[in-house]
């Protein structure tokens, strides 16, 4: 494992103006607040739509990946791997396809897994769900590069409710014990294409408000994808797919 990880964060917080009040607080802490919607009930495939709806999420993942660039267009989400001739495994779908703005021969894949951490109290062990999808996430990862994508990277999304825990801190209160860790150290597993990137997103729920009020975004990247010479096939099939999506709408 890396001595250290450095994530970017962003950490927000909504309050409902009124006309009455003159100040405002926020980030205030009350573990006594019933949760009523914990992220960690939440599928992968809304947390990526929820994820990608954000455009300062969008520039964190852009700047930790080292990409210079600007996506040109909603990401293709759920893409069905029998639309690209060139994948070798047609079942299944790419998670997120998109390219920088005006090009199409920069095409980045991710493939994404969710992992949950729930803890409900401080005398409780948490319960940590998901782990043993990091096999299917590392094929999925190999698959996408296999396909000729200028960039290829798979990202485990940590789903962390800490919202019942009494910590002085209402920004975080994750402690990740050594069952969660291993994901930290997904760039030392062999079976992963080298030349696949790694990414970490961490989304926590430390106050007990609906995490689309209140929460923290974290990104790290463990491996940096190696480039790779855009398969003409890849490049075709995607004009295709944006063109089909463009004349539905």
């Amino acid at each position: 494992m890396q001595d250290f990880i450095t994530f970017k964060s962003i950490s927000y917080d909504t309050i409902t103006l009124s006309p009455v009040l003159s100040r405002y607080s926020v980030f205030n802490d009350d573990c006594r607040l019933i949760n009523s919607n914990p992220v960690t009930l939440r599928t992968e495939k809304e947390i990526v739509k929820w994820l990608f709806a954000r455009e300062y999420f969008v520039q964190m993942l852009l700047e930790s990946s080292g990409q210079k660039m600007r996506i040109m267009e909603v990401p293709l989400l759920e893409t069905p791997r029998a639309e690209f001739r060139s994948s070798p495994q047609k079942d299944g779908d790419f998670d997120v396809i998109y390219r920088g703005y005006g090009k199409s021969d920069d095409i980045t894949c991710i493939e994404f897994k969710r992992i949950k951490f729930d803890q409900i109290s401080d005398y409780d062990d948490p319960k940590i769900n998901g782990l043993s999808n990091l096999d299917k996430l590392i094929s999925q990862g190999n698959i996408a590069r296999g396909s000729g994508f200028h960039n290829t990277f798979i990202a485990v999304v940590g789903l962390i409710n800490t919202s019942r825990l009494q910590r002085p801190n209402s920004f975080t209160k994750f402690d990740p014990p050594t069952e969660y860790k291993m994901i930290y150290d997904l760039h030392n597993i062999g079976r992963l294409d080298p030349a696949v990137g790694i990414l970490l997103i961490e989304i926590e729920q430390a106050i007990g408000l609906d995490y689309n009020r209140a929460g923290q975004i974290r990104i790290a990247e463990l491996r940096r994808s190696t480039e790779q010479t855009q398969s003409r096939r890849v490049t075709e099939d995607f004009r295709r797919l944006m063109f089909k999506r463009n004349y539905n709408t």
